[in-house]
């Protein structure tokens, strides 16, 4: 395979839309192969009318073309996310949503873009780009056959222009101009470890306007619901959860949305769970439902609940939301128990069956923003009056079976860490007994203060062509001293900047 079509590369997606298939993926960038090697994430498209050449490009397409998606931060030197990871296709809006990432060996970051139909075919009907050899610089070269699949019907070609069409076709793939994002930046930018690597897009009626809300998978198995507002540079984090019992979050293996169903789909490696899009029953106040900024949600001042859109037109009236920036977050709630489950068979501490068990959890609600969780018992054991595991005679009372107490908890053991937060423990006896119902060990964060700032230098970045002459490239890569600590949550931050240049000369042959 001619690598000036495609070079080693990592598909994605794709769609079938209108007269054309796109294709998306990432490859070894062929324009910077002489000095280096650099990733770019493609759009591709071919016609679904294309059923190959005569002779020429035989079983090949002849309306393959490709170009750069440009997923970068504006400035005087754009910080680029070169690696696509997923995509999402809006066939209402024509935008496709993607996620990109840095390389693994450079500073860690992800960005959401959006990239309408529009722009790639705009780009896709513009000149194209290639190396006459080896040796030369890449040049630009119009476009002959700019108006689409209608250059793959014969008849519509006069004669002696076929060959001449199959013989571009060969030869141009790479058109000149890159797709550039809507609004000319990401929508979302995370420069945390984890790296995003799903996502789908919803679209909600709120009180006002439409919004699209965004929501992306992490490779820790974490999902983060996004909307992106008008007049901010980086979209809301609304809500982020764990979609695994005991918050285990495994990672996801796939992500997708029913808007029928009002819910996601998320493929975990066991299992597939239904995630609804919205939980607006979760905020009990009005306060609460306000605060959470979430288009899904608002208050019926009727009804006095946080409810979705109201289905009746006149009930829309008495809906109200506060959809004007990002959630208040700062709002401390401390847990409470929620009700008891009813009672059922268990095993008693010591492993006997025929005890009588009910639970309840800290969920009512849970504790958020710092608040304090719940002091007291999450599991009632009575009636122990069954027989040991494996008996299978009648059930008699256990005669050697004395329940304990509880003595005084120890001090809180010495934090885990001296900053960004740490572990504290303390335990607990069971006296004058056997067994005590409860448990005999506590935890709780400490030294939640952020630790002292330390900056670290990062690997050179690639060779990039900084200008270009008569005799060769001058080429140019950048190393930075970035802060151990993000300032901003969502945001890349980079200290101080070192770059180098190096000359390429063109080859003599």
């Amino acid at each position: 395979l001619n690598s000036k079509w495609l070079n080693n590369p990592n598909f994605v997606s794709s769609y079938e839309i209108g007269p054309y298939v796109y294709f998306f993926f990432r490859e070894t960038a062929v324009e910077f192969s002489n000095c280096g090697q650099i990733i770019y994430s493609r759009v591709a498209r071919v016609c679904k009318s294309d059923n190959g050449g005569n002779f020429l490009l035989e079983e090949n397409w002849t309306t393959f073309r490709k170009a750069r998606l440009n997923c970068s931060i504006p400035g005087q030197i754009p910080f680029s996310f070169n690696e696509i990871e997923s995509t999402y296709y809006d066939n209402e809006t024509g935008t496709i949503y993607t996620v990109f990432s840095t390389p693994s060996n450079s500073i860690h970051g992800s960005a959401v873009c959006a990239f309408t139909l529009e722009a790639i075919n705009e780009a896709f009907s513009g000149p194209f780009t290639f190396q006459p050899n080896a040796a030369s610089a890449w040049i630009t070269k119009p476009n002959s056959s700019p108006e689409g699949c209608s250059e793959v019907q014969s008849s519509l070609i006069r004669p002696g222009q076929i060959d001449r069409y199959l013989v571009d076709a060969q030869r141009y793939q790479l058109m000149y101009k890159s797709v550039e994002p809507v609004s000319g930046r990401p929508l979302f930018v995370q420069g945390k470890t984890k790296r995003l690597d799903r996502i789908v897009v919803d679209t909600v009626q709120g009180r006002d306007k439409v919004y699209n809300v965004i929501f992306v998978g992490t490779e820790d198995g974490k999902i983060k619901k996004l909307v992106n507002l008008d007049g901010m540079d980086n979209a809301c984090i609304v809500e982020e959860l764990c979609v695994t019992p005991m918050h285990k979050c495994d990672p996801l293996r796939t992500l997708k949305i029913s808007k029928k169903k009002n819910a996601l789909y998320v493929g975990l490696p066991e299992s597939i769970v239904k995630v609804p899009v919205e939980r607006c029953h979760q905020f009990t106040t009005q306060t609460e439902c306000l605060n959470a900024r979430d288009p899904y949600c608002g208050w019926h001042q009727l009804r006095l609940e946080c409810t979705t859109y109201p289905e009746d037109p006149l009930e829309v009236e008495v809906w109200i939301q506060d959809i004007t920036g990002c959630p208040i977050m700062d709002n401390t709630v401390d847990g409470k128990f929620g009700e008891w489950s009813n009672w059922t068979q268990c095993s008693d501490p010591l492993g006997l069956e025929a005890c009588m068990c009910r639970y309840r959890d800290c969920d009512s609600p849970a504790p958020k923003c710092g608040g304090t969780t719940c002091i007291g018992e999450y599991q009632q054991v009575i009636n122990c009056t069954g027989r040991p595991s494996g008996h299978s005679g009648p059930g008699t009372a256990i005669d050697n079976y004395r329940p304990g107490f509880w003595g005084e908890w120890s001090l809180w053991t010495e934090c885990s860490a001296p900053c960004n937060g740490g572990i504290q423990s303390r335990v607990r006896d069971c006296v004058n007994g056997q067994a005590c119902i409860g448990d005999s060990t506590q935890t709780r964060e400490c030294n939640k203060q952020a630790c002292s700032e330390v900056r670290r230098p990062t690997d050179w970045t690639p060779w990039l062509v900084h200008n270009v002459s008569e005799d060769g490239l001058l080429m140019q890569r950048f190393k930075y001293i970035c802060r151990a600590q993000v300032p901003a949550r969502d945001m890349v931050s980079v200290g101080r900047m070192k770059g180098q240049f190096k000359f390429c000369p063109f080859s003599s042959t």
